[in-house]
């Protein structure tokens, strides 16, 4: 697994910069700082953590160390604060927050299990779906200070991004538990879908709202090979956004002007083994 970015969000545009094998960069989530830096999921150092670099794979440099696991990071839109998933206060996966250099770690939520975190573009609110066996996939806003949660669905729904105008969040939501999964835009004030939008067949995960606002990209399987796709909001037909030819797309982010995509591609390799004499 390596990072790409790629001008324009185009495949022949697209460059890698980092390298090597094991270390699975940006598999468990991989963001845009308003600085044009990029912040990352790593495991490099022996454990899940997050780090952060220019966007050539200059200058890496760790944030989180020996603090179990840390993963799925997203940055506020002002770049001074890093959201992101960790277990470190215990069994659970909670979200927790620090500042863009590392410091001053603080626990957000503290329930038995939340993921797939990112922030209100007003620096407020930290927006996240509740995971596990033991709950049901829901989604939740908390204050970007630490607070109370509040709950946005009351079905089973995960994926959440907030628009870029802050107004609207963005989910996939089962209507039925036995229906077919939808796309759902949400206000952020809760209530019912503002809208509900067939997805096709070979839709996967990882639901990002375009930087204008007009559409929602996610990652599609179609031909045999994972790429990002766009699905307007206004019903129109979805459409593909890169045309990669081989590997995988786990995760990914658009800068907040459009003009350039990171993702991390997955190159998977298998063999047969056979073992003679066995005892």
């Amino acid at each position: 697994v390596n990072i790409w970015v790629a001008a324009g969000g185009e495949a022949k545009n697209a460059v890698q910069i980092t390298s090597g094998g094991g270390k699975y960069d940006g598999y468990y989530g991989v963001a845009w700082a308003p600085d044009g830096r990029i912040v990352y999921s790593s495991i490099a150092s022996g454990a899940w953590d997050i780090w952060i670099m220019n966007a050539d794979g200059s200058n890496p440099r760790q944030l989180t160390a020996n603090t179990k696991s840390n993963y799925g990071p997203a940055v506020s839109a002002d770049g001074r604060t890093i959201v992101f998933v960790s277990n470190r206060g215990g069994n659970a996966f909670n979200i927790w927050r620090m500042d863009i250099d590392g410091a001053n770690p603080k626990q957000l939520t503290f329930g038995e299990g939340e993921n797939f975190v990112h922030c209100t573009p007003d620096n407020r609110w930290v927006v996240y779906a509740s995971i596990g066996s033991n709950q049901e996939g829901a989604i939740w806003k908390v204050p970007l200070d630490g607070g109370d949660s509040v709950p946005l669905t009351d079905k089973p729904s995960s994926w959440p991004y907030v628009s870029p105008d802050g107004r609207l969040v963005t989910c996939t939501y089962h209507e039925k538990p036995d229906g077919p999964m939808k796309l759902a835009l949400l206000s952020i004030d809760g209530g019912p879908p503002v809208k509900l939008l067939d997805l096709p067949s070979t839709f996967r995960f990882n639901t990002v709202w375009s930087p204008d606002g007009r559409a929602i990209s996610y990652l599609d399987a179609r031909d045999g090979v994972s790429n990002i796709w766009n699905l307007p909001i206004d019903g129109s037909p979805a459409k593909p956004v890169t045309d990669f030819k081989a590997n995988s797309i786990t995760g990914y982010d658009w800068s907040r002007a459009g003009k350039r995509l990171v993702c991390s591609r997955t190159i998977e390799t298998t063999s047969v083994v056979m073992i003679k004499n066995l005892k």
